[in-house]
């Protein structure tokens, strides 16, 4: 059932994130996600999330009417606000309460102004009239006449002696309101639309239907300016606080921003996508606010040329807007009927634009020696910035435009390469070329040097890559040619090499891949797959991973030492124009023609998420922290926060905007009813790392969760390692945990890389064992698709052979020597697991594993082949610790043996023994100190404890003398424990391990038959007794005879016709039915033992392994986890080949069809559900259409299950004549 938590619900009534806070601390189900957790608790970050999301998602006043102009009363506390109908509305601020909505008029209302401390308001609508009214009972105070059309706004001065109003009628009126009268100040051509007055009221704005803004001086009383440059209509304009600017918004979606000083255009702001009809300018003139018909609120910087902040959530015309006095809050009325409130962001330095080109820019490089920035362009300008003040540093100026550009490995030197056939080397001191070289008929498309310093590397429209020696440009001395290779066939177009500056990687206009070795000059392989031109290449930093980008929109993943494909990828839809891989391994980044930038999961090559641009991302890289990003974007570059890298909280993905994933979280927090969405699973969470997914599996939305596996969103670590199985077994979600397990054994075959989510899961998983562990377990370790790997071996080879690696790439040579592969031969096979595992004989991690695995509820674990390989080699390291120890226990049973038929009670031959017996009871006394509480848990702890110290008694009391008879009997007690003791030695050899299961489980089995044994004998017993009438023996001696008779001792004589009676019914009830009951309990117990022998052997076998590497208590600290690869025989007989293993087969497909028929039993009655409900909602609709597809599909789902019901008597039947 998934778990609903009412936990927003107080949003709409409250008014502050203190107030929020304050309900959901009374909350009890989330109540406690306010005290505080550490880092290492998932509920921190959920906390955090959930802090955040309070702070980013707009406040919410419902209105009773469609708003058209809002004001904030003086003392805070009420909204004014009047509407089209021609309504007067106030509402309370805090409460949310609409204290008082009346009607004032037929017409509509679209100017409103609070006067004289709040206890007037003015308002003006399509009637031309501006009428007063007290605010406190709406009583009508007076009217001002003048106008002849709709009034478009009111304004007062700061004594609130004059009024400034503008109107449909063209005319802009000043007004004397002490006695009503008015003038006109000046006409528009058409419609005077909006209204501003400056702060030090000297100046004042109008814009108009006739495309132009009006500014008058208002002290000199004549229009200062005229200004043109909108399209259309003017809907809103407004001063800054100094009268630096001047803002107007248009029609078409157009925002202009004017230098007040000399009237020029600043800047025009393009985003908006309807009219522009409210604008705010933030104190510090760094920072204007606009809201639109487009339902959206844009934050712009002026400062700087950065990208607006989008606001979304309104659902129909924003008609006014407002700043609160401290300008942390913005107000908003639209005619959705809702006041938002929004929050001012806090820092606006997240995003910078540098511009300076003209023309596409072709590489972004960093210099982390110097932090700066080199870009190149063809518009001839190579230019270095400084990311840090964001400033241009200097404009190295060419003839040409430079298609190339590369750092020199001690990033001195800057080497640039034009169209016009010149390699052009500049001293990043002095900003001055240092050489130039001519190049012959050639024109270089791509150079890089390689990272020991050693060559640059130049490639060229000829098909040729030329490796050139590197020498100093000050040294003045020659730069000889190394290698010349001309293996594409048409121009090069991106160079990369490995770190270790071994590999020379090479990309043509031919869609080709080369590589060389730099150390021999000879070609190592060639990858083919793109169609059209490789325009970028990137290795990753530990040299095992090539990325290598095309103008067929794809990237694909290459492996350097196999020459393999790993995966090729589609993602985008523009060509691949650069690849940066992070510092820490964890992702990479894709830039694209298609506006966007994509984040990629570096473990197992899994989309995460993707900004998306205003034009041609084409490069991409991060400062040497890989907090910052830098975007080439066309001719700018863009810098933002790295989202995968930022401290700050924020949401990333597709959208501009992130209100819509705002939303969904809080309607997903809520319990409100919400599908699924797979496109708000691609928006990340900073700083954490996580994604939609992550919420549903913390919340137990089960549906969503299958539904977001289904469709392939996407599923990665947090940056605290938590990922959405790992919250699961957190919270104990014990179905959505096997919903997980079960996708991602379905993910496991489009990518097995997708397993390293669970390698620090495997304890946990092991501790839950989860009904469909098994079953996961088998996709752990698989066999590899690597068709290079050689397919038969030297028949004399011993195998399997089972190694360890940092990579799942699988290098045939570390198994075996070259040689030993043949072309014919022992038939072999190569398996890698997809998950790393810690197996270090000692680690405190291994030691975790295996008790892990002995103490899972799920035991068919042990039945699979990743269990089994580890738990093989592992006993192939330390059997020898179990064998001496079995040898030692040996020599001590031996050592007993002879003293018991040939030396009992000589001291001199017991000493050995006694010794041998410390060194046990010193060794048991060793693993006490290193096992802790967990010795305790094994009863043959308790056995050895009491065997060692029975030892000590007997020998001291037969060293001193003392209690000679008794010490006899003690010596015989000894002797039963030594030799019962050393039945658990017989577990060190296969063929016996299971015997020792076999004869606990027989005894345990045997439990209730010894009682009714007990039983039958004692009342045999009793009889005998009343037959003699208690003359003669004992009652022992009757019980003896019981017992004798009960192992076939039949003395008759002398025998009465009674005591034959009672003699028949005692043969046959004990040693007649009791001995049949007897075999055939054992003959169940051993059916089921030889059932589960393998689990049984495995087990064995995982326990003797543990108490090994429990002695190893030194090597806690040690330990790496490693991906387990093994050589073995190809599997030529399955086990489903078996008809035990056809058995088998049959169960889990049993097992299958049984959660299938559950799983969409779940389905179709959600489904059900949702449409009932949409029948109560859809009043308009058909409701019998409706109810006849609701049964139609019921009749559906009902025949499915039936012919599901039938494929399942039919395995039943099968299996029954099985047995």
């Amino acid at each position: 059932m998934e778990l609903k938590v009412p936990l927003l619900s107080s949003l709409a009534n409250s008014s502050t994130s203190q107030d929020i806070e304050l309900k959901l601390k009374a909350n009890p189900n989330i109540g406690d996600l306010f005290t505080s957790f550490p880092a290492n608790d998932s509920r921190s970050d959920i906390q955090s999330i959930l802090k955040n999301l309070m702070r980013m998602k707009p406040d919410e006043i419902p209105i009773p009417f469609k708003g058209n102009c809002l004001q904030l009363t003086k003392d805070k506390s009420s909204f004014v606000f009047c509407s089209v109908e021609g309504r007067l509305g106030i509402c309370n601020r805090l409460t949310k309460e609409v204290t008082n909505d009346v009607k004032l008029s037929d017409n509509g209302l679209y100017a409103l102004a609070l006067f004289n401390n709040d206890q007037y308001v003015f308002v003006g609508g399509k009637d031309a009239i501006i009428f007063k009214y007290r605010l406190s009972d709406f009583k009508l105070v007076k009217k001002y006449q003048g106008h002849e059309g709709k009034i478009s706004e009111i304004f007062f001065s700061g004594d609130e002696k004059t009024m400034y109003t503008c109107s449909d009628d063209k005319s802009v009126r000043i007004w004397d309101l002490s006695d009503g009268s008015s003038e006109i100040i000046y006409k528009h051509n058409d419609r005077s639309l909006c209204m501003s007055v400056s702060e030090d009221e000297e100046w004042l704005a109008t814009g108009g239907a006739d495309r132009t803004v009006f500014v008058y001086d208002l002290k000199n009383k004549n229009v200062l300016q005229t200004l043109d440059g909108p399209t259309n209509s003017i809907w809103g304009i407004k001063f800054s606080k100094s009268k630096s600017m001047l803002a107007a918004g248009d029609n078409d979606a157009g925002c202009f921003i004017w230098d007040c000083k000399n009237w020029s255009l600043l800047r025009q702001l393009v985003g908006h996508e309807a009219r522009v009809s409210c604008i705010e300018f933030l104190d510090n003139e760094k920072v204007v606010i606009t809201a639109s018909n487009d339902k959206t609120v844009r934050i712009w910087s002026l400062d700087h040329d950065r990208k607006e902040i989008v606001y979304t959530g309104h659902k129909n015309w924003i008609k006014s807007m407002m700043l609160s006095d401290d300008q942390r809050s913005i107000y908003t009325t639209s005619e959705d009927c809702r006041i938002l409130v929004w929050k001012v962001p806090v820092n606006l330095d997240n995003e910078w634009k540098l511009t300076g080109h003209t023309e596409n820019v072709y590489n972004c490089l960093y210099s982390q020696k110097r932090d700066l920035i080199f870009t190149n362009a063809n518009d001839k300008k190579a230019i270095i910035w400084d990311p840090i003040k964001k400033v241009k540093v200097k404009e190295l100026l060419h003839e040409a435009g430079i298609y190339a550009m590369t750092l020199t490995q001690d990033e001195n030197y800057l080497i640039t390469c034009t169209s016009q056939k010149q390699m052009i080397m500049w001293n990043i001191d002095t900003y001055e070329p240092f050489s130039i070289n001519e190049l012959s008929n050639v024109t270089v498309k791509a150079v890089c040097c390689t990272p020991d310093g050693k060559y640059y590397v130049t490639g060229d429209t000829e098909n040729r890559i030329t490796v050139t020696e590197y020498r100093d440009p000050s040294s003045n001395q020659e730069r000889p040619v190394k290698y010349v290779f001309r293996k594409h066939k048409n121009t090069v177009w991106s160079l990369a090499t490995t770190h270790d500056s071994s590999t020379l990687i090479t990309g043509g206009e031919d869609g080709s891949i080369v590589l060389y070795d730099l150390n021999i000059g000879s070609e190592k392989g060639q990858l083919l797959g793109h169609t059209k031109k490789i325009k970028c290449l990137a290795v990753s930093r530990n040299d095992e991973i090539l990325i290598s980008g095309s103008w067929d929109s794809t990237f694909k993943i290459w492996s350097i030492n196999k020459l393999f494909l790993y995966k090729t990828v589609t993602f985008h839809t523009g060509a691949i124009n650069g690849v940066y891989f992070s510092k820490d391994e964890e992702y990479f980044i894709v830039a694209s023609t298609d506006q966007k930038v994509s984040f990629w999961n570096y473990r197992d090559f899994s989309y995460i998420t993707n900004l998306t641009f205003d034009d041609l991302c084409l490069a991409v890289n991060c400062s040497p922290d890989d907090k910052t990003l830098y975007v080439v974007e066309k001719s700018n570059i863009f810098i933002q926060e790295n989202p995968m890298s930022t401290e700050k909280f924020g949401f990333y993905g597709p959208e501009r905007s992130s209100q819509g994933i705002i939303d969904y979280i809080a309607k997903l927090i809520n319990a409100e009813e919400v599908e699924h969405d797979p496109e708000m699973d691609k928006w990340l969470i900073a700083p954490m790392r996580m994604n939609a997914v992550h919420l549903y599996a913390y919340f137990n939305l089960q549906l969503h969760l299958k539904q977001a596996f289904h469709l392939g969103s996407p599923i990665y670590n947090s940056i605290m390692k938590r990922n959405p199985l790992s919250l699961c077994i957190e919270r104990d979600f014990t179905d959505c945990a096997n919903i997980i397990l079960g996708s991602l054994e379905k993910k496991v075959n489009e990518s097995p890389y997708s397993l390293y989510l669970v390698e620090d899961l495997l304890v946990k998983l092991n501790e839950k064992g989860y009904a469909n562990l098994s079953e996961f377990y088998n996709y752990l370790i698989i066999p590899s698709k690597d068709i290079t790997l050689p397919k038969f071996i030297d028949p004399l080879a011993s195998l399997p052979v089972v190694l360890e690696s940092n990579t799942n790439e699988i290098i045939s040579d570390k198994f075996a020597p070259k040689e030993m592969y043949k072309n014919e031969g022992k038939s072999i096979q190569f398996w890698s697991s997809y998950v790393k595992i810690d197996t270090q004989i000692g680690s405190e991690a291994s030691v975790n594993f295996l008790e892990s695995l002995i103490d899972c509820p799920n035991p068919d674990i042990f039945r699979t082949r990743f269990i089994k390989v580890i738990l093989n080699k592992k006993w192939e390291t330390v059997r020898w610790i179990m064998r001496l120890q079995g040898l030692i226990y040996g020599t001590y049973l031996l050592l007993l043996s002879i003293y018991t038929t040939n030396f009992l009670g000589s001291v001199a031959f017991l000493a050995p023994i006694f010794a041998i017996n410390l060194f046990l009871l010193s060794y048991e006394v060793f693993q006490m100190g290193v096992a802790g509480l967990d010795y305790w848990s094994d009863p043959w702890n308790y056995l050895d404890l009491t065997r060692s110290f029975t030892c000590v008694v007997y020998a001291v009391l037969l060293f001193i003398e003392v209690g000679l008879e008794a010490n006899e009997k003690l010596f015989v007690f000894l002797t039963l424990l030594s030799w019962i003791r050393g039945i658990s030695y017989f577990r060190l050899f296969q063929k016996t391990r299971y015997l020792i299961d076999l004869i606990s489980e027989v005894f345990s089995d045997m439990t209730s038959f010894l009682a009714l044994l007990f039983y039958s004998t004692l009342a045999f017993s009793l009889i005998f007794v009343a037959i003699t009438k208690g003359e003669g023996d004992s009652f022992a001696s009757y019980l003896t005879i019981s017992y004798r008779l009960d192992l076939g001792d039949f003395d008759t004589a002398g025998y009465s016709t009674i005591d034959w009676i009672i003699f028949f019914l005692a043969s046959v009830i004990n040693p007649l039915i009791m001995l049949n009951l007897l075999i055939s309990i054992m003959g169940d117990t051993y059916d089921r033992v030889q059932d589960g022998r393998e689990i049984s052997d495995l087990k064995e076998l995982a326990e003797m392994v543990l108490e090994a590497e429990t002695l190893l208590y030194w090597k806690r600290g040690l330990g790496q986890a490693l991906y387990i690869q093994v050589l073995g025989e190809q599997e030529q007989t399955m086990e489903v080949d078996t008809w035990l293993g056809k058995v088998r087969e049959l169960k889990l497909k049993l097992v299958t069809i049984h959660k299938s028929i559950n799983n969409i039993s779940i389905t179709h009655t959600n489904d059900f559900k949702r449409l009932e409900n949409k029948v109560d909602v859809l009043r308009s609709a058909d409701k019998e259409e409706v109810l006849g597809k609701i049964e139609e599909m019921n009749k559906s789902f009902t025949a499915f299950k039936e012919e599901n019901q039938k494929q399942m008597n039919e395995i039943k039947e099968l299996l029954s004549k099985s047995e």
